[in-house]
């Protein structure tokens, strides 16, 4: 069986940093990126989440004998992986209900919770690279 998750998660990581990025600049250039622009990459970068999620978990279901540390990792790893596509889909629903609407310190929040979402980013990361360098999980060789 070919590990196709750990080829589809880098898709995410990149654009959930970019999404942030742009976030950003849209606070202090709005004339440089459109709110729409702006809706269209977090809706991307959420909808990424959903292909990572489901390799992850139909590789998880044909891992067998995992030792006890390994198998705790990857229900961290799992359970970071669901508070993201959470935090991720508040932020979209976010900024669908409210950009209309937003004054300089909510949309500040808004960019502020967004880097925060970096952090759910790198300890996902951290955790699933940890399967991999240390328990050669999702390699052809374990």
């Amino acid at each position: 069986m070919k590990p196709w998750h750990p080829a589809l998660v880098h898709f995410p990581i990149v654009l959930l940093i970019v999404q942030a990025g742009l976030s950003w600049l849209r606070r202090y250039k709005p004339e440089w990126l459109s709110v729409n622009q702006l809706m269209v990459s977090q809706v991307a970068a959420t909808a990424s989440l959903l292909p990572a999620m489901i390799s992850g978990t139909w590789e998880e279901d044909h891992l067998k004998n995992l030792a006890a540390p390994a198998q705790s990792l990857v229900e961290q790893h799992e359970l970071s992986a669901y508070a993201l596509l959470f935090a991720s889909g508040m932020l979209l629903v976010w900024l669908y209900l409210r950009h209309d609407r937003w004054k300089p310190r909510e949309e500040t929040a808004f960019c502020l919770t967004q880097t925060l979402n970096l952090a759910l980013v790198i300890l996902t990361a951290h955790w699933g690279g940890n399967l991999v360098y240390i328990f050669g999980l999702g390699t052809q060789i374990r």
